[in-house]
């Protein structure tokens, strides 16, 4: 949230909710259950089993990935 707030010039907050609130709230807004089910606990898993870095942003498009505080200066406007 850190480097969005900086990207935007203001700061930010969330609110973190529970797996099983986040479940529900999706099913709420229209989604299929039984997709809500099988990608959010797998999306949750990776908050403490990120994915390792790899180069395969390079290898495939032949550019490296940016990083997440050029990601948000790039889409600051997305959060004003």
């Amino acid at each position: 949230m850190a480097l969005i707030s900086e990207a935007i010039g203001r700061p930010v907050r969330f609110e973190e909710v529970t797996l099983d609130q986040a479940i529900e709230q999706m099913k709420a807004a229209g989604y299929p259950p039984e997709l809500v089910e099988a990608i959010l606990p797998a999306q949750a898993d990776m908050l403490d089993n990120p994915e390792p870095v790899n180069d395969e942003v390079e290898r495939i498009t032949g550019t490296p990935a940016r990083s997440f505080r050029e990601w948000a200066v790039d889409h600051a406007a997305d959060f004003r």
